[in-house]
């Protein structure tokens, strides 16, 4: 984090630009390092760390304003590639980078959707995205159609029809309702065969439910350690280690019993502001929500969590 300008834009230092900008400074062709070490256009890494809280709305209009469209457009479509970027791509719109700039004759959209990223295309299209805008794999529409995938064709036909819907419109919460109950009869069965563990984590990876107990763990500890040695007497490796789904010990097999009464809350489907969730983020959120229900059953540490998409719960 040599290059002052990183530092300058991490920390939201607005005085210290406006400076670099007067001394000759520029942000063309220059390569700033956001908070994970990865090399950053100015404007990426301003998005990143005005997301993340450390960084400043007024430093990103600043840049947005001093850089050029081909710097505007590259980083909107940079963040387009995946979903997990949705923070950033927000905040670029808003900041008013044009949603149908194009790299290599490909839009932002037409990535989002080629790519399956439900939440970039809904916000792309809040902006003004034009779903009919060809490029080098047709239009966002014909890309849709071409994947037989129906979410993304209704998406983009509710933005030619005037009145733009998110991903969680197209949900059917019946479905979740249904298949949040089949997870929690599991699990309660699951518990019911596995006393003699005491579990830390439950998880959803790759749609199926997952867990790993304290034994299963320190088994899986004492395998890394005895293979890659020092490695994993880090603290933080160990963590990410106890943390990775991949490494859970505990697939759940799914079973359907009417013999256990459900107490579901299922208050969490309601819509919240700026609504986008989809079927997999409902789910996770409905575990949540009755973390105390299903989970009664389970032999539990006082620091249970639950893991999902990257994140713990």
């Amino acid at each position: 984090m040599s290059n002052p300008l990183t530092v300058f834009i991490r920390n939201g230092d607005v005085l210290s630009i406006r400076n670099y900008l007067e001394s000759g400074g520029s942000f063309e062709n220059v390569t700033v390092v956001d908070p994970k070490g990865f090399g950053r256009t100015p404007l990426e890494l301003a998005a990143i760390v005005e997301a993340g809280g450390s960084g400043s709305p007024e430093v990103t209009k600043l840049i947005f304003e001093k850089s050029n469209e081909e710097s505007k457009t590259s980083a909107l479509y940079a963040f387009a590639s995946e979903d997990y970027n949705i923070n950033f791509t927000k905040i670029l719109l808003k900041t008013g980078v044009e949603p149908d700039g194009a790299i290599k004759n490909r839009t932002a959209l037409q990535l989002a959707v080629g790519n399956g990223n439900p939440k970039t295309v809904y916000e792309l299209l809040r902006y003004g995205a034009d779903p009919a805008k060809t490029g080098q794999y047709g239009s966002a529409i014909e890309i849709a159609e071409g994947n037989s995938n129906e979410l993304y064709s209704k998406m983009l036909k509710s933005a030619i029809e005037g009145k733009v819907k998110s991903p969680y419109d197209f949900v059917d919460l019946e479905s979740v309702k249904a298949k949040l109950k089949t997870w929690a009869d599991s699990i309660r069965v699951f518990a019911e065969q596995h006393k003699d563990q005491k579990f830390y984590v439950f998880g959803i990876d790759a749609g199926e439910l997952v867990a790993n107990s304290e034994e299963a763990f320190q088994k899986t500890l004492s395998n890394y350690l005895s293979k890659y040695g020092d490695r994993y007497k880090d603290e933080e490796k160990v963590r990410g280690l106890k943390y990775n789904a991949g490494d859970f010990s505990f697939r759940i097999p799914i079973v359907q019993s009417d013999d256990i009464k459900s107490e579901l809350d299922f208050s969490f489907l309601n819509p919240q502001e700026d609504e986008s969730r989809i079927e997999k983020e409902l789910l996770r959120d409905g575990l949540i929500h009755n973390r105390g229900w299903i989970f009664k059953e389970l032999k539990i540490t006082e620091d249970f969590k639950i893991s999902a998409f990257g994140h713990i719960y």
